[in-house]
């Protein structure tokens, strides 16, 4: 089964903050106190993911320097959060979707989720926030879901384009003219998806080595 690629909540914490906890575990507060944003280090890849992105969305200094000590915040509150995967992923989400509303401004916040849906592409139309809003009928949603599940995971551009083809080829004219209006200005998301699916690599051995722990 091919699933969407990440939620706004999920993605957005590796993608504006990621730099954050290496930035404090190597305790250099000396570029903070000048205001200035620590956007390297030992994060490497996740590193880049801020670099690419705070330009894009216009980050002030001051947005990234509260982003980063409210995300320090949020994974200390994780590691006491227990065990329990869903009851720290849903803690999570809560605290990131409180640090977005308090932190970007709304233009910003419309910004980030044309890039990700520009980068999630066509799979993200099953969801049902997404379908419903595209005006979607019950039918199609079902023959996206199936070309989803009954489709391998793409691992080249071009098996990519083609489940992508396929998947607005269910959309009616206006909804697939909708569905591009709602994707904003072009972002070249070539650069991005790499990233954001190491990501998702780390974030999923992570899980999977809590789990073990926990056992």
């Amino acid at each position: 089964m091919y699933r969407p690629f990440l939620t706004l909540l999920l993605v957005l914490a590796p993608i504006l903050c990621a730099s954050a906890a290496t930035a404090h575990a190597a305790d250099k507060p000396a570029k903070a106190a000048r205001g200035k944003p620590e956007a390297s280090g030992g994060g490497g890849g996740q590193a880049q993911l801020l670099l690419i992105v705070k330009d894009e969305l216009k980050l002030t200094n001051e947005q990234l320097l509260r982003l980063q000590s409210r995300m320090v915040e949020v994974s200390a509150a994780a590691k006491k959060a227990g065990n329990d995967p869903a009851k720290k992923q849903a803690m999570v989400q809560e605290r990131l979707k409180k640090i977005i509303d308090e932190t970007l401004t709304p233009a910003q916040k419309t910004r980030l989720q044309e890039i990700l849906l520009q980068v999630r592409g066509p799979q993200a139309m099953a969801e049902p926030a997404l379908a419903k809003s595209m005006g979607l009928s019950d039918e199609q949603v079902k023959q996206l879901r199936d070309l989803l599940q009954n489709t391998p995971a793409p691992t080249t551009e071009e098996e990519r384009t083609k489940l992508e083809d396929s998947l607005l080829a269910v959309l009616t004219e206006e909804q697939r003219k909708k569905f591009q209006a709602m994707q904003g200005a072009k972002f070249d998301v070539a650069k991005l998806r790499p990233k954001l699916a190491a990501v998702k690599e780390e974030a999923e051995k992570a899980a999977g080595e809590g789990s073990k722990k926990a056992d």
